[in-house]
């Protein structure tokens, strides 16, 4: 047994800000024989969030270069975690 992976695609890396941007993290993946049972968001901007699952979505209220983080939980509690950085313009 491994680590999980993760992994996320977003509909947009170059936004205007209160853009809306989707994340999709449906191409995480555990390692064969557990299951992925828990995902965390961190959309870089210091603001609660409520995004728990597999997709999620953001828009940012200042323009900034902001870094999105996902974690991903497995069921035997191995972690596994990933970035990529999204730029906000005016």
């Amino acid at each position: 047994a491994g680590s999980p992976s993760a992994s996320f695609l977003a509909s947009a890396t170059n936004v205007k800000v209160g853009q809306l941007v989707t994340f999709d993290a449906t191409g995480s993946m555990a390692a064969p024989g557990a299951s992925l049972v828990d995902y965390y968001w961190d959309f870089g901007d210091n603001l609660l969030n409520d995004e728990k699952g597999a997709d999620a979505s953001h828009a940012w209220s200042t323009p900034g270069t902001y870094t999105v983080v996902l974690g991903v939980v497995d069921n035997v509690g191995r972690i596994a975690s990933t970035f990529k950085t999204i730029v906000v313009t005016p």
